[in-house]
């Protein structure tokens, strides 16, 4: 039997990694960015050390224009750092 309503472990310390930081800094200016595989062109979110395709480690940040369709989505109701509980308005529309 599934076991229902058990509550995430709040996260202590998040934080960003070498092959995350590019997207955390590219959010700040406004811009979603994506890792762009150099050898197969591949594109990935989250970012990783290495090409789920090809296993090539090389990469570049790159900007995505800000169209598309969601398919899906998932609202998180229990806040994983209780001091980042706030609700935040978003300006323009966001796609991941």
């Amino acid at each position: 039997m599934a076991r229902q309503g058990v509550v995430p472990l709040i996260i202590a310390d998040p934080h960003a990694d070498s092959f995350t930081q590019p997207f955390w800094t590219a959010a700040l200016d406004g811009k979603l960015t994506v890792q762009e595989c150099l050898s197969c062109g591949t594109k990935l979110l989250p970012a990783a050390p290495r090409c789920p395709i090809c296993q090539a480690d090389g990469f570049k940040t790159t900007e995505l224009p800000g169209t598309g369709t969601i398919y899906s989505y998932i609202i998180v109701r229990h806040p994983l750092r209780p001091d980042l509980s706030r609700n935040w308005r978003l300006d323009q529309r966001m796609l991941f």
